[in-house]
């Protein structure tokens, strides 16, 4: 399905806009900022809530499927669930099942962006690779 500009809602605005800072947020989580210190932890809650909206944001956006929803909302489901458990794993101070979670989480970020990208014809794909 081809989507001009025209067509991206408020919503889809700021579904980028939250994903583009949850994917910057989330790198500079992993790989930037020492592990176990108060700015890793406020910056860990920032990217939680980030993913939140990102997840939240996403039921409103029905591009295929006639409008219903499709198989990306059941990653949706997936990663809300996995964002639910991290939560439970750092309150807990279960530090296995809060990393997991939390890694998996933006492991289906990141596949998700880049299976959006690789479908062509799709608004991700048209904006990233002008196909």
């Amino acid at each position: 399905m081809t989507v001009s500009l025209v067509q991206v809602t408020p919503v889809m605005g700021v579904h980028i806009f939250v994903g583009i800072g949850a994917i910057f947020v989330g790198i500079s989580q992993i790989f930037l900022i020492p592990k176990n210190t108060e700015a890793f932890k406020r910056v860990g809650v920032l990217w939680v809530l980030l993913m939140g909206a990102l997840v939240m944001t996403s039921f409103d956006i029905r591009l295929v499927n006639e409008g219903g929803f499709s198989p990306i909302h059941g990653l949706s489901l997936v990663v809300l669930v996995l964002l639910g458990l991290g939560i439970l794993g750092a309150k807990k101070e279960k530090e296995g099942v809060q990393k997991f979670s939390l890694y998996a989480s933006f492991g289906v970020l990141m596949f998700v962006l880049v299976a959006l990208i690789a479908t062509p014809g799709g608004v991700m794909n048209q904006w990233f690779l002008g196909a």
